[in-house]
């Protein structure tokens, strides 16, 4: 994937359907689950292709690859968990409830 290029956005739905290698599909699908710990935007597209880890087509395969060539495009995004003396978690809602 690194001489792939870069996509717009992280999933088509119309691809061919043919079988493929169930032991690289689920590799490729753990390590996009890894990736979505910093990556939260990509959750819901990589629990679509958890749901075809028996029996994964070509459809499924050609979709991770193009969440690769997503975040191979949005390598500057994401978020970044640093180390720091002054930790407060702070937290904001705009939701307006009434009883």
């Amino acid at each position: 994937m690194n001489s792939a290029n870069s996509s717009v956005t992280p999933m088509d739905f119309d691809c061919k359907e043919k079988e493929v290698d169930p032991s690289l599909y689920r590799s490729l699908v753990g390590n996009l689950m890894y990736l979505t710990a910093t990556r939260p935007n990509l959750a819901y597209f990589v629990s679509i292709l958890s749901r075809f880890m028996e029996s994964p087509k070509t459809s499924h395969w050609e979709a991770g690859k193009k969440i690769l060539k997503y975040v191979k495009g949005t390598l500057n995004h994401g978020i970044v968990y640093t180390k720091t003396e002054d930790f407060r978690l702070v937290g904001f809602s705009d939701s307006f409830f009434t009883c």
